[in-house]
């Protein structure tokens, strides 16, 4: 008796506060649209203050919608009751551009947990949306076509920060992690934060120039100036401290050589956004199949995918502090790119 009664009133808390804050909204949208507040002068690059409360509460329980489930076949690396690792095929993004829609890997684990939401590594102050699950079943009727069950703590592409999430570029394959616990998540976002891991990816770069056994570049990244979806390494100090530009550096070495290109192991020390492209490209060896990076460099006919591959990431494990070395095979596709500059992909990187 006295679960049901905690439980109704629960509910009737949960519904109290969905009402309220649905009032708000709608209050807000009103006096955007028809009130007081459209009638305003627009201050130059600022938003009204009840403008800028709207967006902030469509922002925040738009987290309660239900990530769409693809059924598309994921490729298991490891699996137990706190992490789940995927290997990442290449052309398939890490992340949904929106809530509202799929075609990612997380829309990939979301359908592999059977609907629950994995936790994706956000950033240092992991928090709950203001709308938590025991709000979602009330707000998704209204907001969107489905139902929605929880737990939902994740946000949408656009508000994750680059250098605080473990993702892998569009054309990339390889090791995507997730946390399937809320600690869990919160000790990878620590170790991502910290540079605590260790990443290695297998990356072909076209032998323009003879390669020596291991280098190292270290050169700043920025975003590009003129194309928000390129990174830019900066001419000189002055050009990085106006584009503030952030340190970064990556050590290469060459695991097999063939006439036109070499297997190399790549080791990001940073995470930014492109950093290994940008680094082969910046040695004057671009990564085959980068047309982004090194398109001129690049052969003809050109490759089928971007040779990058996230091979081996080695963290601690969040429940048992142990050391846990995770390696995705290289897939079908990257060995075929590999055969038509005649190298075998057999060697591995350190510690494999």
């Amino acid at each position: 008796a006295r679960s049901a009664a905690s439980d109704a009133a629960a509910s009737s808390t949960a519904a109290e506060e969905a009402a309220t804050a649905l009032e708000a909204l709608l209050a807000l949208r009103g006096c955007r649209d028809g009130g007081a507040a459209a009638s305003k002068p627009r201050r130059s690059g600022a938003l009204d203050a009840a403008e800028q409360r709207q967006r902030s509460f469509s922002r925040r329980y738009s987290r309660s919608f239900a990530l769409a489930a693809d059924e598309a076949p994921v490729e298991v690396v490891h699996e137990d009751e706190w992490l789940l690792a995927l290997n990442k095929p290449a052309d398939v993004s890490s992340v949904p551009r929106h809530r509202f829609e799929g075609s990612s890997m997380v829309n990939r684990a979301v359908h592999y947990l059977g609907g629950r939401s994995p936790y994706v590594v956000l950033r240092p102050d992991f928090r709950e949306p203001l709308f938590g699950p025991s709000l979602a079943p009330l707000f998704g009727p209204l907001l969107h076509s489905k139902s929605t069950t929880g737990p939902f703590y994740y946000a949408p592409s656009s508000q994750l920060p680059s250098s605080q999430v473990h993702r892998l570029d569009h054309g990339t394959s390889g090791l995507l992690l997730f946390g399937k616990t809320r600690p869990a998540a919160a000790s990878l976002a620590a170790q991502f934060r910290e540079r605590t891991l260790s990443k290695a990816y297998l990356a072909t770069l076209l032998a323009t120039h003879p390669l020596p056994d291991s280098f190292v570049v270290d050169a700043p990244i920025a975003g590009h100036p003129q194309d928000r979806l390129r990174s830019y390494v900066p001419a000189d100090a002055a050009e990085a401290e106006a584009l503030r530009a952030q340190e970064a550096l990556t050590r290469f070495r060459v695991l097999e050589r063939a006439d036109r290109a070499a297997l190399c192991e790549a080791s990001p020390v940073s995470g930014r956004m492109h950093q290994i492209r940008l680094h082969a490209e910046h040695s004057g060896c671009p990564i085959a199949g980068d047309t982004q990076y090194g398109a001129g460099a690049q052969p003809h006919p050109p490759c089928a995918r971007l040779l990058l591959h996230a091979h081996t990431l080695r963290v601690r494990h969040p429940a048992s502090d142990e050391p846990l070395q995770l390696v995705a095979p290289l897939p079908a596709d990257y060995r075929e790119g590999l055969e038509r500059f005649g190298l075998s992909g057999a060697a591995q990187p350190l510690g494999v």
